[in-house]
């Protein structure tokens, strides 16, 4: 686990940032409940205007969106050497 943080951290979270522009992210750990000790990320685009250059109305990925995945791609595939992890998307959101 501690591998898996490290290098999500300060290898692929900073990866994704530069890849979307106006994305941040953040790394949480669960303390208690259902997901005690399991990781999330949060991922919060500047803007909803942001968060839509990369997809058009429906949700679906555009061409800049499979750019940035691509770009992204050889960090997720060291970070799958270290842990397994598996994505689940929420809705989307808007900080007020």
């Amino acid at each position: 686990m501690a591998d898996f943080t490290t290098f999500f951290l300060h290898r692929v979270l900073p990866e994704y940032e530069k890849a979307w522009v106006g994305l941040h992210a953040y790394l949480v750990r669960s303390v208690r409940g259902e997901f005690k000790n399991r990781l999330a990320v949060m991922w919060l685009f500047a803007s909803e205007a942001a968060r839509d250059r990369y997809f058009d109305a429906e949700g679906t990925a555009n061409a800049l969106e499979t750019a940035a995945q691509e770009r992204v791609r050889p960090f997720e595939e060291t970070l799958a050497q270290i842990g397994t992890y598996t994505l689940e998307y929420r809705d989307d959101w808007v900080v007020q």
